[in-house]
């Protein structure tokens, strides 16, 4: 009887196990790549000897189920078929809940109020407006009947002055209380989402397992997530009287998932997990003639150079400073990974990005002031040097700080260890430029096959009111031509420049020099275009 009751207990110990099956894990590592993040959670566990299966509960909804991992730290543990299923969210707490929801509606009020103020205000102009007009109809009909009131009238335009003027205060008011409304609203939103689950499924994850005998040990389970990323962002700060340059690159990571992380390790890499895996292909072309209909081209004459257009800055968010840690780099031949120092915490429901220190170097950079005469009379202050470091550096935003000063925002280029470097630092006015136009001549000529001529003339002058020498670089350029019936010509008293088919861009020119303290340089640049008279000119 002793052994029967012996036996029962033991079988129902091992059902109590198996049923005591269901894993709680919590994330413990991400690694963010530009696209996405591969997220681990892990969990202890306890197993019986023998088949068995273990839910793991909570885990986000549309996970690929051929990329999920499985791990157990016992490597005496089998693990055999893996499944997943879909299962509605628990609802969190009734009443954390309840007080979301009621956070929620409160904000989505507020901004409703602002809204309705807004309105408001759009309607008081109208009616005033309405009103002006109005009343100066019957002050022009009164005045024309010499009946007019003068002291009404003024009365009459200082209240329609004071009404407008609280109308258009209010509207200003609104615009920055609007946004901050807005701004409250998602994030209570986003609370609320939280609370509910993120997504009304999650996926639980069922592992079966073989134990040689009951033991303790660790599960792990790898999954990649899209709703994370992370960008580099890079600070430049120069010290314009000894050229030393400081560039910090930074790493801005926004993480949009369904679950938050607590307490994790956190890495950046910068490889591409979403991107192609192998190159493209290519199918045969073939060629064939059509005869197209003729076209009369534009007329357009060649009259100055279009402006440039540059890299557009890119648009930094307001960030929260998460760390001020510089990482050590992992490199290997085909990524880099920035393991973050210490335990992060990353809100899946926060407003802000997050950032964090990457790198810190320092270099030794040649003062450059740059030119186009003919697009601008503003000089430019640049910095060059060799970037000497293991790491490449990314195309990316970049804010730029002069003497401590925050010159403005533009864009790092990508740039290979060892390449040389040229940043753009904002205006340079202690250097000044000077444009005139000498007003070439042009016009036609010849009995037989007229020619029209066409002449450029300018005149730069530069100067540097600095008391130290600075390097000045001059860009211009010379039109190419595509016709051979299109004559170009530099013009004899034009300044030989120092490079010609800058950057390899046919016909870009530019002029170098070294200017002393208070120095002036004059260049001039000229040429001519020829062309037959009964033709017109296409820039292309």
């Amino acid at each position: 009887m002793k052994r029967a009751v012996l036996a029962c207990a033991a079988l129902l110990a091992a059902a109590a196990a198996v049923a005591d099956s269901t894993l709680k894990t919590k994330v413990t590592a991400a690694t963010v790549y530009s696209e996405g993040a591969s997220i681990t959670r892990e969990g202890a566990l306890a197993l019986i000897a023998g088949d068995q299966v273990i839910e793991l509960p909570g885990l986000p909804a549309g996970l690929d189920e051929s990329a999920v991992q499985v791990e157990l730290t016992d490597s005496r543990v089998r693990i055999g078929q893996i499944k997943q299923r879909l299962v509605a969210q628990a609802r969190a707490q009734d009443e954390e809940v309840r007080n979301a929801e009621d956070a929620l509606a409160r904000a989505q009020s507020a901004l409703k109020a602002i809204e309705d103020e807004d309105q408001g205000a759009d309607l008081t102009l109208k009616f005033l407006d309405g009103l002006a007009t109005g009343y100066a109809k019957e002050a022009w009909t009164d005045s024309a009947n010499a009946s007019g009131n003068p002291d009404s009238w003024q009365r009459a335009i200082a209240v329609l002055q004071q009404g407008s003027a609280q109308a258009r205060k209010t509207k200003r008011d609104n615009v920055a209380a609007r946004t901050d409304a807005q701004r409250l609203v998602q994030q209570r939103q986003r609370e609320l989402n939280a609370l509910r689950g993120g997504r009304p499924e999650s996926t639980v994850l069922q592992v079966a397992v073989n134990a040689p005998a009951a033991l303790d040990t660790r599960v792990r389970v790898v999954y990649f997530v899209e709703d994370a990323r992370w960008s580099p962002i890079y600070e430049a700060r120069l010290n314009s009287d000894d050229g030393q340059l400081e560039l910090a690159q930074r790493a801005v990571v926004i993480q949009e998932t369904d679950e938050p992380w607590r307490n994790i390790a956190l890495s950046l890499a910068t490889g591409d997990p979403l991107g192609e895996l192998e190159a493209p292909t290519l199918e045969s072309e073939f060629l064939g003639l059509w005869a197209p209909e003729p076209r009369r081209a534009k007329r357009s004459r060649l009259a100055g150079i279009a402006q440039a257009s540059g890299a557009r800055d890119a648009s930094i968010e307001e960030v929260i400073v998460t760390g001020s840690r510089v990482a050590a780099p992992e490199v290997s031949a085909f990524a880099i990974t920035y393991p973050i120092p210490g335990a992060v915490d990353l809100d899946n429901d926060s407003d802000e990005d997050q950032l964090f220190d990457l790198s810190r170097d320092q270099f030794g950079t040649t003062l450059i002031t740059q030119a186009v005469p003919r697009q601008s009379t503003q000089a430019f202050l640049a910095a060059r040097f060799t970037y000497e470091s293991d790491l490449p550096l990314y195309r990316s935003a970049m804010k730029v700080y002069v003497d401590g000063v925050f010159a403005g925002s533009s864009v790092m280029p990508d740039a290979l260890p060892g390449a040389e470097v040229t940043l753009p630092m904002g205006q340079d006015r202690r250097v000044t430029v000077e444009t005139r136009n000498q007003g070439g001549v042009g016009g036609e000529s010849g009995l037989i096959g007229k020619k029209r001529r066409e002449v450029t003339d300018f005149v730069y002058r530069i100067t540097n009111r600095r008391d130290q020498s600075t390097v000045v670089e001059v860009r211009d350029l010379v039109p190419v031509s595509r016709d051979r019936a299109v004559k170009v010509q530099v013009a004899r008293n034009a300044t030989t420049p120092t490079e010609q088919d800058v950057d390899g861009a046919a016909g870009l020119v530019l002029w170098r020099k070294i200017l002393t303290g208070g120095e002036t340089w004059e260049l001039r640049h000229g040429y001519s275009v020829e062309y037959p008279a009964d033709r017109e000119l296409q820039p292309q």
